[in-house]
């Protein structure tokens, strides 16, 4: 059964992306790849200390977030850049300091939020 919830959760983390997807269009930065990665880790680092069940945990981090995260779309629009070197390395150090900071914001949101 578990299966069954990651594949769904999968698919709704999916859908989630696709409609961020349409915050591309025009844009120097893709701005809404940016927003999903940003928001899967920050949901990852939040789910890591308020998410003791490890069942619950696959179907949100590794399902939902793993659908929602996208490391070949990010990728592809990274190789889009190369021909601005400024704007690349901009949209690579805010996706991946920016997702660390986020998963970190996760946890500790989570640490105050616990009495």
């Amino acid at each position: 059964m578990v299966i069954m919830y990651l594949v769904l959760a999968c698919g709704v983390g999916a859908l989630v992306r696709y409609f961020l997807s349409t915050l591309n269009q025009k844009r120097v930065l893709p701005l809404g790849t940016l927003l999903a990665n940003l928001l899967g880790c920050f949901l990852i680092g939040l789910f890591y200390n308020y998410v003791e069940d490890k069942e619950l945990y696959a179907i949100l981090a590794t399902g939902f977030c793993g659908g929602l995260t996208t490391f070949s779309t990010l990728n592809d629009e990274l190789q889009k850049l190369l021909t601005d070197k400024k704007i690349f390395y901009r949209y690579f150090l805010l996706t991946y300091l920016g997702g660390l900071v986020a998963i970190f914001l996760g946890i500790l949101l989570c640490k105050c939020l616990v009495f």
